[in-house]
């Protein structure tokens, strides 16, 4: 039962320790670390957690999971949005890159279509060398072998499958379009470009 304490202990430290992962600097003193951020009150006053202990210091700027925010005497950030500050990890990329990871994708798919079929053909290759009684060691080499390079394929043919469609996806949402029109506006006629 001891143990089982320890052991309970020691993970809740260590989450305690990821946690409290903020920087906090003030407008006077030395930078706080190793703190949790809770909330940024009017007036540049953060309100942060460290050691199990809550303290406010008025700051200039913070660092929430690496990203620098500079604060100002306006500055006020609640819990919602903090949350989605240290939780926000997505990284949007350009047309360009889905493009190149979709076209990757495409072609791995294929190759593992291929790779199924060909084990398909050679597993039933080796079962036809099997029954008309030839077998000996090339028919079973082919029926394992056959067998392997189909239970390879199908995962990659399916999971780069699913891969290239998302990032398609991604494409057709990055897709910028791009429109020239005549038209009237409050200041005249004339062109108007409009990037949706």
């Amino acid at each position: 039962m001891n143990n089982v304490f320890h052991v309970m202990a020691i993970l809740l430290v260590s989450l305690m320790v990821e946690a409290q992962t903020d920087v906090i600097y003030p407008i006077n003193g030395d930078s706080i670390t190793n703190c949790k951020i809770n909330t940024v009150l009017k007036g540049n006053l953060v309100n942060y957690s460290k050691k199990a202990n809550n303290y406010q210091k008025p700051a200039k700027a913070i660092s929430i999971h690496g990203k620098l925010i500079f604060l100002n005497e306006n500055s006020s950030i609640d819990s919602t949005l903090l949350n989605l500050l240290k939780h926000n990890t997505t990284e949007k990329h350009d047309f360009g890159y889905y493009q190149q990871t979709y076209n990757e994708s495409k072609r791995i798919s294929h190759n593992g279509m291929i790779l199924t079929f060909a084990g398909a053909v050679a597993c039933g290759a080796g079962i036809y060398q099997e029954e008309s009684g030839n077998a000996g060691f090339i028919g079973a080499a082919l029926f394992f072998g056959g067998g392997l390079m189909t239970n390879a394929g199908i995962p990659i043919w399916i999971s780069s499958g699913i891969k290239a469609a998302n990032n398609r996806k991604a494409m057709e949402r990055c897709k910028m379009d791009v429109t020239l029109n005549f038209a009237g506006t409050p200041n005249g006629i004339g062109f108007r470009l409009a990037l949706n």
